[in-house]
């Protein structure tokens, strides 16, 4: 690897590409995505991708002082997200949500929304994107404005 390379790697100018994922570099200013109302627009759960249906509203908002919460498919649900550094983001508490109940379809969107969200443990911008993804890149959700 030649020296131009490996600065441009160790000072994270270049960001990691994806196929269908487009290039990412981290989330440096995550401020910028705090207390506004984000719509979930892809969700990859163990690298499968798993349909949104259409008329389907998943919201994600990050408040000032780490709350979390939003709208899943059926209930309302919150948790506290910390970020100790830029990229790197750490749960405190997990997720919680209301319990009612819905159609059985929007019910396993739900749980597998719910439990992607919860693994997620690094923050990246794509275009006007935040992507939020689990320690391996396996598990995503995409957030929009």
């Amino acid at each position: 690897m030649n020296g131009l390379w490996k600065t441009a790697v160790s000072l994270g100018v270049i960001g990691a590409c994806s196929v269908g994922w487009g290039c990412v570099s981290p989330a440096r200013d995550s401020v910028s995505w705090r207390d506004k109302e984000l719509r979930v627009v892809r969700i990859v759960s163990r690298n499968a991708p798993v349909p949104i249906p259409e008329g389907v509203l998943i919201t994600f908002r990050w408040a000032a002082d780490g709350r979390v919460s939003g709208k899943a498919p059926v209930n309302r649900y919150f948790g506290a997200l910390e970020e100790p550094k830029a990229g790197q983001l750490l749960w405190k508490g997990g997720l919680a949500s209301t319990r009612m109940g819905g159609a059985p379809a929007l019910m396993a969107l739900e749980a597998t929304y719910l439990k992607v969200l919860g693994s997620v443990s690094r923050s990246t911008s794509r275009e006007a994107a935040l992507v939020l993804a689990s320690p391996d890149g396996q598990s995503v959700v995409e957030l929009v404005p």
